[in-house]
């Protein structure tokens, strides 16, 4: 088997997700087969954009740890 090391478009997920919602925003990021309903790069940077700010509005800063 020849395996290929794949080498990101970025350094972070939040990185690649702009670079995709960038260079190609209408291809289908995921497909929900019990639906039947998809989600587009750019669909996808503009939820994460919705849950960015609810965070934000909760003050929910980076490194906070929830109990599970």
């Amino acid at each position: 088997m020849n395996s290929t090391l794949y080498t990101p478009p970025a350094q972070s997920i939040r990185a690649v997700i702009e670079h995709f919602a960038a260079s190609q925003p209408a291809q289908v990021f995921v497909r929900f087969p019990e639906t039947g309903e998809q989600l587009t790069y750019a669909q996808l940077l503009e939820e994460v954009r919705l849950y960015v700010g609810y965070f934000a509005a909760l003050d929910v800063k980076r490194g906070i740890r929830f109990p599970s």
